[in-house]
């Protein structure tokens, strides 16, 4: 997981290993604690 405050449109995993398959999701929350997540997405080998 990671946490940022900021308006952050990009993300680099650097920790990635040939033949593995990674998935992805985005959640958004704002002031009051609410929030919404994304579709997953995955990230073929």
């Amino acid at each position: 997981m990671i946490e940022n405050s900021q308006n952050t449109t990009t993300f680099t995993d650097e920790g990635i290993v040939f033949g593995n398959t990674y998935y992805y999701k985005i959640y958004v929350y704002d002031r009051f604690g609410a929030f919404a997540g994304s579709n997953e997405v995955f990230a073929p080998k």
